[in-house]
């Protein structure tokens, strides 16, 4: 990592850190960086943050601002933990939000996710931002996600809100490989602009040269609709899971090489696991209690209700959703804690068309980071 943009993850945290160096450091940061304010630990929402927000929020044409919060430790993990607020454009209302949004970095919940995390997280050195803006109802979100086992594959997903006033998102999810095209695509192509609008943004980035290359990285951002400089613009940058090669590759399996959405590297001999097969995630919990440090393989039929700070599996070596490919904030947390093991699994996409886990107890998982072979015990 270049080394002023690491003192700028010290500084300011990882998401405000990385933004800031992009935005000021990197040639057409200012085109794909929206103008945010950051206030230090203690600092207040002063009258001269206010005149330069304001402008921007006519700028991007909205009448709302972001409140994030940022602090060193999440760069690398604090998924879906760090809090987040919209507000109304008003002084006093931001200055409240500021106020409330720092409490929250408190929230004994958030010290014991960190805690359990073991990443030094410390609600004192929590930086402040306020920026534009941007409905997802009028400007679709991008992710892209680099692929930790496959070398220049990008997966991306695109979102936009089911309802304006809820927290449901349509996923579209598309892979793109080493020469650019379209090689896998959920549902239609009709948001396929946006999906290289998000690419390209991520290019950028790469371009840059300045994340480490024995990491692979996720890229959050926005396609701005608007007048003034349109485009993809950038949210945040985030450690996905270390890069890792097979030495063997696994051949003449079920399922097409072309589906990028399979993680991990295995032994050749491929690693066993408990089978724990559940309605939903949190139900993790039980067999955990039951069987503390028993390396287990999550099987989870439904993913849509809201991760919670519980949701934060520790023993747990795979992670296999059922029909549930978008790298979506939800999804993310749990295929990062199945892949710090150095060999932890997950997939996001059903290649075998049916309950891959249905009467299993205890299964061997080989994969070589493109293919999955999944034996029963």
């Amino acid at each position: 990592m270049e080394a002023k943009l690491k003192q700028h993850i010290e500084e300011f945290g990882g998401k405000h850190g990385s933004l800031l160096y992009f935005r000021e450091n990197v040639t057409g940061g200012a085109d794909r960086v929206l103008p945010f304010e950051i206030l230090q630990p203690g600092e207040s929402f002063s009258w001269s943050a206010r005149r330069k927000v304001w402008a921007a929020c006519k700028d991007f044409d909205t009448d709302k601002v972001i409140v994030r919060t940022s602090e060193q430790s999440d760069w690398a993990g604090m998924v879906d933990t760090m809090p987040t607020m919209i507000a109304e454009q008003t002084w006093f209302g931001v200055r409240k939000v500021v106020d409330e949004i720092r409490r929250k970095c408190h929230d004994p919940r958030v010290l014991e996710y960190a805690r359990r995390e073991s990443n030094g997280y410390d609600p004192d050195r929590v930086t402040v931002s306020v920026a534009p803006y941007l409905s997802p109802a009028k400007h679709p979100r991008t992710l892209v996600t680099q692929h930790p086992n496959r070398k220049d594959a990008r997966m991306v997903d695109v979102s936009t809100p089911y309802e304006l006033e809820r927290n449901h998102f349509r996923h579209l999810s598309f892979d793109f490989d080493r020469r650019g095209r379209l090689s896998y695509a959920y549902l239609g192509d009709f948001m396929r602009p946006y999906a290289e609008d998000g690419l390209r943004l991520s290019r950028w980035i790469e371009d840059a040269a300045q994340l480490p290359d024995s990491q692979a990285f996720q890229f959050e951002g926005a396609v701005f609709q608007g007048n003034v400089l349109p485009g993809p613009k950038l949210f945040q940058i985030r450690h996905f899971a270390e890069k890792r090669s097979a030495d063997f590759a696994l051949d003449g399996e079920k399922g097409d090489s072309k589906l990028m959405r399979n993680f991990g590297v295995t032994p050749p001999e491929g690693i066993q696991l408990k089978v724990v097969r559940t309605l939903n995630r949190a139900q993790f919990a039980a067999f955990e209690g039951a069987h503390p440090g028993t390396p287990y393989l999550l099987s989870v039929r439904q993913t849509s209700d809201d991760l919670e700070f519980g949701d934060q599996p520790l023993s747990m070596k795979g992670y296999f959703p059922d029909f549930k490919p978008a790298l979506s904030h939800q999804a993310t947390r749990l295929v990062q804690i199945a892949l710090r093991d150095p060999h932890g699994v997950a997939s996001l996409i059903d290649t075998l068309g049916e309950d891959r886990f249905q009467q299993m107890s205890e299964a061997r998982i080989i994969s070589d980071g493109i293919r999955q072979k999944i034996e029963r015990l």
